[in-house]
């Protein structure tokens, strides 16, 4: 599976919030991951109807997390940011001229991995995918540790 360029730019700027206490600009994330301005201002709408981030406008203006880093699944966010998470057509859009409809279980395997990726994403929270000072150069693959 592979996410697209808007997904990773969502975690992004997830991740710099996480990281951010207080108020953060779009430019400041823009400017950080060197991303155009109007690429992560989709984002941060997105996110912002989508209940992750609270956005402020005005001169003192900006955003920062709506949750804590901890309540915000991964895999969540990959449904939310993804429009598309079907890997072949039929998923949701089956062929009746297909030879294989009678007999095909491609599409059920597909749809269990697809569940079993988006399942072992939810088990790390955003706070697991920031590192920490002390874990710098660290990867966490499990949640938590």
């Amino acid at each position: 599976m592979h996410l697209t360029t808007y997904t990773e730019h969502a975690f992004r700027v997830l991740m710099y919030l996480a990281t951010h206490k207080g108020l953060v600009t779009i430019s400041e994330i823009a400017e950080t991951y060197h991303v155009s301005r109007h690429h992560i201002a989709k984002v941060v709408h997105h996110l912002g109807l989508s209940g992750y981030v609270e956005t402020h406008r005005g001169h003192k203006g900006g955003i920062m997390l709506a949750r804590e880093a901890n309540e915000i699944n991964a895999g969540d966010v990959v449904q939310e940011m993804e429009r598309d998470v079907d890997m072949i057509k039929c998923m949701t859009d089956p062929s009746p001229d297909c030879p294989y409809l009678s007999t095909c279980g491609l599409k059920r395997a597909l749809i269990q991995a697809r569940q079993d990726f988006l399942t072992s994403l939810n088990r790390f929270t955003l706070a697991d995918l920031v590192l920490t000072s002390q874990d710098s150069g660290q990867l966490r693959l499990t949640p938590g540790s």
